[in-house]
């Protein structure tokens, strides 16, 4: 019986582009990679620190991790729990971010920023260091005439526009006009699929989306953690002494004799 060989291929794996500490670490023995500014996508393309990149991006692998001597702010699509720990321990930081292949395209073409304002992340520049522009230089948001005006809403809500300094403009730039304030012409996606909006929002894989997450909260949008699970449990448990104190109050008024 012949089996064929289409059958071994996983169509669903991501296709990332490896990259390990220990060519990191050469590279930066080099001069070719300067560890005061975050790395990147565009830092590794232009250092030929690797010699293109996959469609989904970037994995950050462990291989020879204890030559890794300098800390690193790195921005990956992906990175092993021994490759996170081995930057973490001489003091580097990960996270890891969402690229489709156009985005990583348009980055390598400079017409989209790297990482976009990430949460306690060093993005470059920073974003206190990048003023925030006047609504008027902004375009105009206007709706098309066959568009149901009462139903469909902009997507750029009025929050997004940058305020002067001291007023809401680091807010304003965070929600979107960062990118535009540096000049760069298109902003980077969020994942919209379950699986990676749930790779993107656990803290374990460093994800720039973990910072959503309310405290106890895990990173899966259909399964509750542990603590949601007894923090419910224990507002049930809460609501039925309540309810059952006011009963037997209740009960107690109404009696006739």
């Amino acid at each position: 019986m012949k089996h064929m060989l289409t059958s071994l291929v996983n169509s669903f794996a991501a296709k990332l582009s490896p990259l390990n500490l220990d060519r990191v670490q050469a590279w930066i023995n080099e001069g070719r990679l300067d560890t005061s500014k975050p790395i990147t996508l565009k830092e590794l393309s232009e250092s030929r620190c690797l010699h293109g990149i996959k469609a989904d991006g970037v994995k950050l692998l462990a291989r020879d991790a204890e030559k890794l001597t300098h800390p690193i702010n790195i921005v990956v699509s992906r990175a092993s729990a021994a490759a996170i720990a081995a930057v973490e321990r001489v003091g580097g930081q990960v996270v890891t971010r969402y690229y489709t292949q156009q985005s990583i395209r348009r980055i390598l073409r400079g017409e989209s920023h790297p990482t976009g304002p990430l949460e306690s992340f060093p993005i470059d520049p920073p974003l206190s260091s990048v003023p925030a522009l006047p609504t008027s230089s902004f375009p105009a948001i206007t709706t098309p005439s066959w568009s149901i005006s009462a139903t469909i809403k902009s997507p750029i809500s009025a929050s997004a526009v940058a305020a002067p300094n001291g007023t809401g403009g680091a807010s304003g730039l965070e929600k979107g006009r960062y990118e535009y304030a540096l000049g760069y012409h298109y902003r980077l996606p969020n994942p919209a699929a379950r699986k990676a909006i749930e790779y993107y929002r656990d803290p374990a894989h460093r994800g720039y989306l973990a910072h959503t997450l309310d405290n106890g909260q895990g990173p899966s949008l259909f399964f509750r953690s542990d603590a949601e699970r007894a923090a419910e449990k224990e507002r049930k448990m809460k609501g039925r002494g309540e309810g059952g104190k006011a009963g037997k109050k209740r009960e107690v008024d109404n009696r006739l004799f």
